[in-house]
């Protein structure tokens, strides 16, 4: 199984100084599936039910996801908001095109709010993942 992990990697090496927008957006993005794709397959393994059947409604995970994190038994503030500001980075990132630069700064705050998820997922939430066994 891939470890969506890797994906945050991979925005670093697209986080270097005298990049542009295009390797910025796309680290952005990759950020954010990281800790999304962990998000949402772990919660899932655990009874948090947000995983779609159909592809056609995979968009409602995302919010299922986020909404996970807002109420419940999985509920921390700190993963909610940092996981809803990634989340708007990544918007940010994909869909406003015009007069709106992404810049190193933007992809610095991206990493930094998938480093904190993932340290609370690790210390917190889902200590002991089964989901993926080989996290690097």
């Amino acid at each position: 199984m891939f470890n969506p992990r890797t994906f945050l990697e991979f925005a670093r090496q697209l986080s270097l100084p005298n990049l542009g927008e295009v390797e910025y957006s796309t680290a952005i993005g990759r950020a954010y599936y990281s800790v999304f794709l962990v998000a949402r397959e772990e919660l899932n393994a655990r009874g948090g039910e947000v995983k779609q059947q159909s592809p056609i409604y995979a968009n409602l995970e995302h919010s299922k996801v986020r909404e996970r994190f807002r109420t419940g038994r999985f509920k921390h503030s700190g993963v909610a908001s940092r996981l809803r500001d990634l989340y708007l980075l990544k918007v940010r990132a994909d869909y406003e095109i015009a007069g709106n630069a992404i810049t190193k700064e933007h992809v610095d705050q991206a990493l930094e709010y998938a480093d904190y998820i993932f340290r609370v997922f690790d210390r917190l939430l889902f200590r002991g993942s089964t989901v993926f066994q080989d996290q690097p």
